[in-house]
């Protein structure tokens, strides 16, 4: 599991359901999206919002959004499946 830094763009989200919000922060550490992230130089991922999906024509998979940063600059931004 990485030890990147995580938060939220919205500390409120998933404010009442704090198990379903660790999970999600915990899936982000351990994706290996994240390990490529880390890789590439990222410290941060930013959970950008909830789990949802894509509009049509989109990522389909339930996932959530999560900006990678080193030092307040843009890595990348990845779909994060959960």
């Amino acid at each position: 599991m990485s030890s990147i830094n995580v938060s939220w763009s919205d500390p409120n989200t998933y404010k009442t359901q704090p198990t379903k919000k660790q999970q999600v922060e915990s899936s982000v550490k351990s994706s290996t999206k994240t390990t490529n992230a880390v890789s590439r130089g990222a410290t941060d991922a930013i959970i950008k919002g909830g789990v949802h999906k894509s509009k049509p024509g989109g990522d389909q998979q339930d996932h959530v959004t999560v900006e990678y940063k080193n030092n307040g600059a843009h890595v990348t931004t990845q779909h994060v499946p959960m």
